[in-house]
């Protein structure tokens, strides 16, 4: 069974993709589900927040995945990922 299909969501937003998901097994720590906007260059998008005043985490890769997190003025947390 793919686990990623059943806690992933993707929706247009008009010229992104956002997906929601719900964790991964093993993700006990942390608080899901958690808002993901896909982007081409994480980097890039990441300087870009911060140049805004968004704290945002370094960038973490696996593999080909690159991501970076960060919270909303509320605390919620969100990611920007290339995947």
């Amino acid at each position: 069974m793919d686990e990623r299909k059943e806690k992933w969501i993707e929706l247009d937003a008009g010229g992104f993709c956002l997906a929601l998901h719900g964790g991964s097994k093993g993700s006990s720590k942390r608080v899901w589900p958690k808002m993901q906007i896909r982007v081409e260059d994480v980097e890039a998008y990441r300087a870009r927040l911060i140049a805004r005043g968004i704290e945002m985490s370094k960038v973490h890769k696996w593999k080909t995945l690159e991501w970076s997190e960060g919270k909303d003025p509320e605390g919620n947390i969100f990611q920007v990922s290339n995947r």
